[in-house]
């Protein structure tokens, strides 16, 4: 409840105005002090983020795949700190690589969830 709440437009607008200097997740707006963010790594020592944990949950793959083109397309522009040292392509196949790792998680925890269910109805 607190989660879609925070994701207002008002209330984002108010987070943003009393968050200066802070960048915010693609999908949702939220600045970084107020979400936690889900990194995706696309090589052993480096990773980007671009939405929160809550919207990498309940977002789908093209959504996803739209705001880390956003990112990377942000960092690109602004050279400098941001040396890119990999391709779109590569960060688009690592977030598909996660979102489908994330898929396969839940599918099993709603498994297991299940199992146990069926398990304590067994026993009595």
């Amino acid at each position: 409840m607190i989660n879609k709440f925070k994701r207002l437009k008002v209330i984002v607008s108010l987070l943003r105005l009393i968050s200066p200097g802070y960048s915010y997740c693609k999908k949702c707006g939220l600045p970084w002090n107020w979400c936690e963010y889900k990194a995706v790594d696309y090589t052993l020592g480096g990773g980007t983020f671009s939405t929160c944990q809550y919207c990498w949950d309940h977002s789908d793959l093209e959504e996803l795949k739209e705001c880390y083109t956003q990112t990377y397309r942000m960092q690109e522009r602004s050279g400098g700190y941001h040396q890119l040292d990999h391709t779109l392509e590569h960060l688009l196949d690592c977030v598909e690589r996660d979102y489908g790792m994330d898929i396969k998680t839940k599918r099993n925890l709603k498994i297991n969830k299940i199992k146990s269910k069926i398990n304590s109805y067994d026993k009595n």
